[in-house]
């Protein structure tokens, strides 16, 4: 028993259903992030090959300027 609170023992009825209630909270806090993880999944793709773009023209134009 904790003081002030509630004991829990690993096999109660009380534990198995808040144990089926927050698995059952995270599935729906997981689906409703699909949406939010995808925008920042194509974000991240489109970030990172448009900044492999930046860097090509960059250094071209600085070995270009080298060669002058």
């Amino acid at each position: 028993m904790i003081p002030g609170g509630l004991a829990l023992a690993a096999g109660s009825p009380l534990a198995r259903q808040l144990r089926r209630r927050l698995t059952a909270r995270a599935g729906r806090s997981a689906i409703a992030l699909g949406p939010l993880l995808t925008g920042a999944a194509a974000g991240a793709y489109l970030n990172s090959r448009e900044t492999r773009h930046l860097g090509g023209a960059v250094h071209r134009d600085l070995r270009r300027g080298m060669l002058t």
